[in-house]
């Protein structure tokens, strides 16, 4: 039997060690995030300043606001007592705000300031990987006659969102820079790394390196953000070919002799010089 006297000392020990770890983690907080926007591509630094154990490790967490979609960075070690620096992931939810906690190794919640100073802006990111369609052999291209399907690699896409559209701007020194063709069809995202649009007609010039456009993706109006992808093996910066080519001849029948009749040929990008 254990004796009164020694039951209580034991439980007064294990009530101040219980107070410690309390006042330990307590001990800590963090107050700014710097920068508080960012591409939804992640892999960039984002800078924690506060009170940290420097014999610990440390992870941040980021909470999609409205939902429970998050990611977390790894674990890291501060790099002093004031300061914590971690690499941000990939988002892998819908671009926008989330809100950003830190967690120590050992999953308690670090304190923050709360309201919008633990609040970052995602923002969708896309780039152009290499792609030809109808025989081209540029680095990303398409025939003129437009009706081939593009594929949009990107970051933070919102699937639930068709308001998506590629917009196609001459990109030469002979033409008007305010010349552009856009996709009819707004695009759905079929995840949030990924879309497609229709290439639209281009009714100007595409001969040798006049169909030369440089993309644009919009997304309600806004112009998002390029990032060339770092895992393509090729990347084509945002820029597009169109290429001249014919669709049809308009007469069918006529005389073999030469000279006899002309043979009209329809087709889109013709160079009319």
């Amino acid at each position: 039997m254990v004796r009164p006297a020694v039951s209580k000392y034991l439980l007064l020990f294990c009530i101040v060690f219980a107070l410690q770890g309390v006042l330990n983690v307590s001990a800590y907080s963090w107050k700014t995030i710097a920068p508080q926007t960012g591409s939804a591509q992640g892999l960039w630094t984002l800078t924690v300043s506060g009170s940290f154990d420097i014999s610990t490790t440390y992870k941040g967490i980021f909470t999609q606001i409205g939902g429970t979609s998050y990611v977390a960075s790894t674990l890291v070690s501060p790099s002093s007592a004031s300061s914590l620096t971690i690499t941000v992931p990939q988002l892998t939810f819908p671009a926008g705000y989330v809100t950003f906690t830190v967690n120590s190794s050992s999953g308690a919640t670090i304190s923050g300031p709360g309201g919008t100073a633990q609040m970052i802006l995602f923002q969708a990111v896309w780039s152009l990987p290499t792609q030809q369609t109808g025989g081209c052999s540029k680095c990303a291209c398409g025939k003129a006659l437009g009706q081939a399907t593009l594929t949009i690699s990107g970051y933070g896409f919102d699937p639930s969102s068709s308001e998506y559209v590629c917009k196609f701007w001459c990109y030469n020194a002979a033409c008007d820079p305010q010349t552009f063709v856009q996709s009819a069809i707004p695009a759905l995202p079929t995840s949030t790394t990924s879309f497609s649009c229709v290439l639209p007609a281009w009714p100007y010039n595409a001969h040798d390196t006049a169909g030369h456009t440089k993309l644009v993706i919009e997304k309600g109006g806004v112009a998002l953000a390029y990032a060339a992808a770092p895992y393509a093996s090729a990347d084509c910066g945002g820029v597009f070919d169109f290429v001249d080519g014919w669709r049809a001849a308009l007469v069918t029948t006529g005389y073999a002799t030469a000279g006899s009749t002309t043979l009209p040929i329809t087709g889109f990008g013709f160079d009319p010089a």
